[in-house]
């Protein structure tokens, strides 16, 4: 695994989509089909846009043959050839581009092809994988319909976030053959689609967060075929009250994934939302004189996000606290079981920095967009529903009256999207 991903790391710093393919294990000799220009290659492919850079340059097309062939030396596109990819590398223009723009610019290069076209988007210091999913027509079985896109989008490719290494290094060959059965391209292809299901990332990341509200609050939590009992290491001021206890930290995790959320977005000058400097690993285990929560949490929540600038306390108006936006919604309105009064909870609240360096080592772990998905694109990211899902199915637990109950036999339940 670690080879693969140092590979993947020196092919993405190349910006060369044939060496990232080479990197995943993926090679053909089927790459006779190149275009001297633009003008040639809306011979074959008349698309209208002026987004590309260069002229697009077609890597290979792969079979379930050519996995396995030895070298004869370049070979002609076969046309005739359903069960197979086209694999394209095009560069754009703009150093970025939103989720919908590429899935455009893919499925009009589909609509010219007789198999699915895979693109390699580069543009700035980012590279996108493209896929789509295409099925027989119904009525028609020598037309194609074009299904669901899907990304892995905005890799970097100087600095690659660990989950897109991950999960380029579960789309290899080698990953592949180890983790399924692949025996024809249509397996192949299947394979594809599971590792790039949007429904198993969720189901993970939830399954994480619910493990860790469980080590926050105590109880019991079923992983896997085991089940772990958990002391719990919240402390709130005289209370005993277990539901009073698990709300508390259902507000804490949502607070702390919308903060999340907000740092993937920037303001009209190009800043995140919420500053690293302030909502990072690196943050929590910074030196300073209290707790991570009193320290910066509650003042993140209550007086800076709940607050217009002007309405704010002295050291809240300036340096990185001065680029947090008011949010006028309510999930940052202190509750009463929030504590936040005027009186000191130094030693009776207690969420522990420990704690909260594990929950954002977790956050860190996964890539995170502001776009929400559809049925018809796709990127694999942790998307803004899951905040939805996240008190659904954890309120659900507290109060099984509220909802389905959260909880299986043998571990956390998850509700997707359908």
């Amino acid at each position: 695994m670690n080879d693969i991903r140092e590979n993947l790391k020196s092919a993405l710093a190349s910006k060369t989509g044939f060496g990232l393919l080479q990197a995943l294990g993926y090679h053909s000799d089927r790459t006779s089909l190149n275009f001297a220009n633009l003008a040639e290659f809306r011979e074959v492919f008349p698309i209208q846009t002026d987004e590309f850079a260069a002229v697009p340059q077609l890597l290979f097309q792969l079979t379930w043959e050519d996995l396995f062939a030895s070298s004869a030396g370049p070979q002609p596109v076969d046309n005739t050839l359903m069960e197979s990819y086209l694999f394209f590398a095009i560069e754009l223009k703009q150093s970025h581009y939103s989720r919908t723009a590429l899935a455009k610019m893919i499925r009009d290069l589909n609509r010219f092809a007789n198999q699915p076209v895979m693109v390699i988007f580069t543009y700035g210091e980012f590279l996108t994988l493209s896929i789509i999913n295409r099925r027989l027509h119904q009525r028609d079985e020598t037309r194609d319909v074009l299904e669901k896109v899907t990304l892995i989008k905005d890799i970097s490719v100087n600095n690659p976030h660990r989950s897109h290494l991950d999960m380029l290094a579960n789309l290899s060959y080698k990953r592949l053959q180890e983790d399924h059965q692949i025996d024809s391209f249509v397996a192949l292809h299947d394979a594809w689609q599971q590792v790039l299901d949007t429904r198993l990332l969720n189901k993970q990341f939830y399954q994480e967060l619910a493990i860790l509200f469980t080590r926050l609050v105590g109880g019991e939590r079923g992983t896997g075929k085991k089940v772990v009992k958990e002391t719990g290491g919240l402390k709130l001021p005289s209370v005993t009250d277990e539901k009073i206890r698990k709300e508390f930290a259902v507000r804490l995790l949502g607070r702390l994934l919308f903060c999340w959320f907000l740092q993937k977005k920037t303001s009209a000058s190009g800043l995140s939302l919420v500053p690293e400097a302030i909502l990072s690993v690196h943050s929590v285990t910074m030196p300073r004189d209290i707790d991570f929560y009193h320290a910066v949490l509650e003042p993140l929540f209550f007086e800076t996000l709940n607050k217009p600038l002007a309405d704010r306390q002295p050291p809240f108006q300036t340096d990185d606290w001065a680029k947090i936006s008011f949010l006028n919604g309510g999930l940052f309105e202190a509750h009463v079981h929030d504590f936040y009064d005027g009186s000191c909870t130094l030693n009776t609240l207690v969420v522990p920095d420990e704690w909260l360096t594990e929950l954002l080592t977790c956050f860190e772990r996964y890539h995170f967009t502001i776009e929400e998905n559809t049925s018809i694109e796709v990127q694999v990211a942790i998307d803004p529903e899951m905040l939805g899902q996240i008190f659904e199915n954890l309120l659900a637990e507290i109060n099984p009256e509220t909802g389905e109950t959260a909880r299986k036999a043998t571990g956390s339940y998850y509700t997707p999207r359908e």
